[in-house]
């Protein structure tokens, strides 16, 4: 059975391995060759115990500067292969060889001649190395090492999952702008709910505002004028000029025609005689329909040459 004395004596050999010069630290780019000397210490009927090989890998390259001491080995121990130092050399059996075994079994006399052979595996610059106890170190300098392990892993879990942060990030901006834009519509929508409530409660007509009217009102003074003048310029077009044509065909043309006919001596005055702006249009235009009709045979417009000229022609003396 593993002893605590044993699993000193091994984490001082696994220690030495990987710490030659005794700076009582390692780098985490050491970690690994740690546990791979741990692994070659196994009894052959553990070599089947298996911990996460990458993982461990893994940290050596990300954490290769860092320094790892002995007294808080366990903290990274507990973190990649899930036991203590001394939990995995316990249930692994794992141990030393014992110097004791090339010696006679009572121990006492060395027979001549007998030949000691040197000790196994554990140099002798080692064989007499003891751990550390925590107590030799200051509580603040343990306290200053617990937090630089926790500085180191937060870092390193911070930088792992920077890059799917900000995926997730960058995938949910255009749902962000979409849910802005569609709470500034339920906003606006709301104002005018409101107003229009406030409006009803009060009882009075609602006001709803016209876009055209209100394009129609930001624009300047100068394209109203002349939005004006082209309104006023199509009525006339299509409605005045129509209307003030058939006026003049109806009470001008019309009356002339039916002056050759006999009709009784007395006639009803036409009702637009009553209305003195169409009746000076219709006098006007008749005045210069007359001008241009074609001039009367009657004698009275003939001078006295042309009256004898038309007798000799006809033989009318």
């Amino acid at each position: 059975m593993t002893t605590d004395g044993d699993t000193n004596d091994v984490l001082n050999y696994l220690w030495g391995e990987v710490d030659p010069l005794n700076k009582g630290f390692i780098y985490g780019r050491d970690f690994p060759e740690f546990i791979r000397e741990l692994h070659r210490l196994l009894p052959p009927q553990h070599l089947s115990t298996t911990y996460d090989t990458a993982l461990i890998g893994n940290f050596g390259k990300e954490h290769n500067t860092e320094k790892i001491y002995k007294v808080i080995l366990d903290d990274y121990l507990e973190g990649l292969i899930g036991t203590s130092f001394s939990e995995f050399v316990k249930k692994n059996q794992i141990s030393l060889p014992n110097r004791k075994e090339n010696l006679p079994e009572n121990g006492s006399n060395i027979p001549e001649g007998a030949e000691l052979k040197p000790p196994l595996l554990v140099p002798e610059h080692l064989g007499h190395q003891k751990e550390p106890e925590k107590n030799s170190i200051p509580q603040t300098e343990l306290y200053k090492l617990k937090y630089e392990q926790l500085k180191s892993e937060y870092e390193f879990y911070k930088k792992r999952t920077a890059e799917d942060t900000w995926k997730r990030q960058g995938a949910s901006l255009n749902d962000e702008y979409i849910l802005h834009e569609f709470r500034k519509q339920v906003n606006e929508q709301s104002d005018i709910i409101l107003k229009l409530k406030s409006q009803l409660d009060r009882r009075e007509p609602v006001k709803l505002q016209d876009p055209q009217e209100s394009d129609n009102r930001n624009e300047p003074s100068g394209e109203r004028y002349q939005r004006g003048v082209q309104k006023l310029r199509t009525y006339i077009k299509y409605i005045a000029l129509p209307l003030l044509l058939w006026a003049i065909i109806h009470f001008a043309i019309l009356p002339s025609d039916q002056d050759d006919i006999d009709m009784a001596p007395y006639q009803l005055e036409n009702w637009w005689e009553k209305i003195p702006l169409l009746n000076g249009l219709v006098s006007y235009f008749s005045d210069i329909l007359n001008d241009y009709a074609e001039p009367s045979v009657s004698p009275s417009h003939m001078s006295a040459e042309n009256i004898e000229a038309y007798n000799e022609i006809f033989g009318i003396r």
